[in-house]
Formats: structure tokens, C-alpha cells, sequence
């Protein structure tokens, strides 16, 4: 495996565990939020429409990627960049 196919994957990994930090930390606030009854409108919406607009962004990002034909692991990280931004947003939103 090239070299930097190797740091590819590194990076990838180090990128899925913030995501996966971010996420989980996300909803434990959240959830603190519905079980106290504070979750307005606003914050309930945000939970059900940020995602598939991340999920769309991460597609569209992997798609041009994978027609540039980069490597599998730079793809994964070009799929996961917007959907970890959202989540590391709403973590340090949420933290206030």
C-alpha cells in the first residue's frame, strides 16, 4: 500500500472519531434537553432536517471526488467532512 494511501486511512480514522465524539456528545445533550422539556421548535426541526442536507453535500463531495479518481480513503473523507462539521457545530452550540 503507497504511503500515502496509509496516511489516507490515518487521517480518515482520526476524522470518524470525531465525528463519532461530536455525534455522541450531540445527542447526550439533546436528550438532556427533552427529558428537562426544553427543546424548542426550533432545535426539534434542526434534528430531523440538517442531516439528509449533510448526507446530500457529503454524496455530491464523494461523487466529485471519486470521478477526479482519488483514492477509496480520500473519498470516505471528502463523504464525511460536511456531515462532521455539522456535528461538531451542533456539539459546540449545544455546549453553551
Amino acid at each position: 500500500m503507497p504511503a500515502r494511501t496509509m496516511m489516507d486511512l490515518i487521517a480518515l480514522g482520526f476524522e470518524q472519531q470525531q465525528l463519532a465524539l461530536n455525534a455522541t456528545e450531540t445527542i447526550m445533550r439533546r436528550s438532556m434537553m427533552m427529558g428537562a422539556g426544553r427543546m424548542g421548535a426550533v432545535e426539534t426541526a434542526s434534528m430531523w432536517f440538517e442531516k439528509p442536507a449533510a448526507f446530500a453535500k457529503g454524496y455530491e463531495k464523494a461523487v466529485v471526488a471519486m470521478a477526479r479518481g482519488k483514492p477509496h480513503p480520500q473519498v470516505m473523507t471528502e463523504f464525511l467532512r460536511p456531515i462532521a462539521a455539522s456535528a461538531a457545530s451542533n456539539a459546540k452550540r449545544l455546549r453553551r
